[in-house]
């Protein structure tokens, strides 16, 4: 097989890294319906409108999961991206660019 075959072969190595960018991105999905609902149901699930405590003029349960959690969670997102996310081109290459 010649050199310029092999080289076809070969795994882009943007590949790699799109399919690293997509399990962060479903994994931090989870955790940010995990977290929010999570933290909804255990402040608020089953309790009377009268046992509702407020704070800043919303219910406790929306408080944590709709304020609190979301601003941690778009920095836990900013800080994913930032350390883990790469920017590259995703035209195509030609041979004499790859090597």
């Amino acid at each position: 097989m010649a050199d310029h075959e092999q080289a076809s072969f070969e795994e882009d190595v943007r590949y790699r890294q799109c399919g690293k960018e997509m399990r962060l991105s479903l994994g931090f999905f989870l955790v940010n319906v995990l977290v929010t609902g999570g933290l909804a149901v255990a402040f608020g699930y089953g309790k009377p409108a009268e046992e509702v405590s407020l704070v800043a003029g919303l219910p406790v349960w929306f408080w944590y999961s709709g304020v609190v959690g979301s601003v941690v969670l778009m920095v836990v997102a900013f800080l994913m991206v930032k350390l883990f996310f790469k920017e590259m081109s995703l035209s195509p290459e030609d041979e004499e660019e790859r090597r």
